[in-house]
């Protein structure tokens, strides 16, 4: 009797759990597509970026209180994840792929996904993602949206593949509030001040690109003393009362925010407070390193001289052991060796390829349970420098002087790489290659403080849009 009594609780425990999952599996379905290899995506929600999301439902946890232990294997699995922009959302999807026995596959992330407002106005959208492989065909993945019509309850996202190719149309719910302020516009031209520093927006320019048009502003600075700016226009963008920003936004919002940025430009003047020196470095010979210079404070940030090699490899564990490397083969078979000759480095397997800086440099990284390691490859002269995160509105210059005072300009624009890893206060590191001549022996890095000027002048959107297109 007492068997009979748990056969029986255990099917209707059975019966239960088959009806919750097909129904909500029912309900999920509705939000669903199958692309054309038989892959199912199926959107599973949208939190604000940086918030944690799940995927568990609450019928997961009740089937785990009560069904037997021998059955949980048939429960869907479940995870938690967090990624994304604080101003933007993360949306979330079942990616179920087609999956047959003795198939090896390597999960790819869309190459780009747009969202589309009531109006029909395209937000288009880096492939910015993160994703977690929940069994052997199943994996939860998390799209970053930055610009979405916000004002929006639920929106249209297309998901585009590897070949550019629309490989998904869902509906996507927009977890955000949406209580946003309102704008007025102010005719043109318009003045504003900051600082020393009057700025007159007069209007704008209407260019067309490859895949879109954007405005340059047409401005004129003036100092108020009468004397002569060294302040430039770096950047710009529009904001939208919603936050959306970028070079073009909705029409279906009517007034946008320009944001300038304006900087001094490398070659301008700079007071004593905003410069400092790592004067007087040797010129390392290829193979060869000069390691850390103490630390300085410009303007209140920290500056430290991570390393000078000469051309070859460097290696470093947990940012504390170096190790240079020099290669003894020249550029050509025909040429005689010198340390300073430009080298060519062979190709080596790394663990972890970031953004390189060059084509003649390369920057590798990677971690392991010991720690940390990182190792550079050049052919030029490399500086290292760590620097605090200065936050918006401020960059770091780097001016470079040999011994006879003359200008070494980088062989590309520095790069820098932010990280967990850095010791602090330092959070960034600049890796600038320089071609030097053999006459150079000593080296003058000079590091400034540049901190711009933020300005913005509201604009009517549709006097904006009115402007026929130049072609670039």
């Amino acid at each position: 009797m007492y068997l009979r009594c748990r056969i029986a609780i255990g099917a209707i425990l059975l019966a239960l759990a088959a009806a919750v999952i097909f129904w909500f599996g029912r309900r999920e379905q509705q939000r669903a597509v199958v692309l054309e290899d038989g892959s199912l995506v199926r959107f599973v929600g949208a939190v604000p970026g940086g918030a944690p999301f799940t995927n568990e439902k609450p019928w997961h946890q009740f089937l785990r209180e009560h069904l037997p232990a021998r059955w949980l294997r048939w429960i869907p699995p479940s995870r938690t994840m967090s990624c994304g922009p604080p101003n933007g959302i993360s949306v979330y999807f079942d990616w179920v792929r087609k999956y047959s026995a003795g198939d090896h596959w390597t999960f790819r992330s869309p190459v780009r996904v747009e969202a589309v407002d009531e109006g029909g106005f395209v937000y288009k959208n880096v492939s910015a993602s993160c994703w977690s492989h929940l069994n052997g065909n199943l994996t939860l993945l998390g799209l970053n949206l930055r610009q979405f019509p916000r004002r929006q309850g639920q929106f249209p996202l297309l998901i585009y593949n590897h070949r550019d190719e629309l490989a998904a149309r869902l509906l996507v719910n927009n977890p955000l509030p949406r209580n946003f302020p309102q704008w007025t516009a102010s005719p043109l031209p318009v003045t504003n001040v900051v600082q020393d520093l009057q700025i007159v927006l007069s209007g704008f320019s209407r260019n067309t690109g490859a895949y879109s048009s954007y405005w340059r502003p047409r401005l004129v600075l003036s100092r108020l003393d009468g004397e002569p700016t060294q302040m430039r226009l770096r950047r710009y963008q529009f904001i939208d009362p919603t936050g959306n920003q970028g070079f073009e936004l909705s029409p279906s919002e009517p007034v946008w925010l320009s944001e300038l940025k304006l900087y001094r430009p490398i070659d301008g003047e700079f007071d004593s407070k905003s410069k400092g020196r790592f004067a007087g470095l040797r010129v390392p010979d290829s193979g060869e390193i000069e390691l850390h210079r103490p630390a300085m404070v410009v303007d209140d940030l920290s500056f430290r001289l991570l390393f000078f090699s000469g051309p070859g490899s460097i290696t470093t564990s947990n940012g504390v052991e170096f190790h240079a490397e020099a290669l003894q083969q020249p550029m050509t078979s025909d040429s005689e060796w010198h340390p300073r000759r430009r080298l060519e480095l062979p190709e080596r397997p790394l663990k972890k390829l970031q953004q390189p800086m060059a084509s003649d440099s390369e920057w590798h990284s990677g971690s392991s349970s010991s720690g940390f390691y990182a190792e550079w490859e050049s052919k030029d002269h490399l500086i290292v420098i760590e620097t605090e995160d200065p936050g918006e509105d401020v960059e770091f210059l780097f001016r470079f002087i040999d011994q006879e005072g003359r200008r070494i300009w980088p062989v590309d624009e520095s790069n820098w790489h932010g990280g967990a890893t850095f010791r602090a206060p330092y959070g960034r590191r600049y890796t600038i290659a320089l071609e030097l001549g053999e006459d150079s022996e000593r080296l003058d890095v000079e590091c400034i403080v540049n901190r711009g000027l933020s300005v913005g002048f509201f604009v009517n959107s549709a006097d904006l849009l009115a402007q026929p297109p130049q072609s670039n």
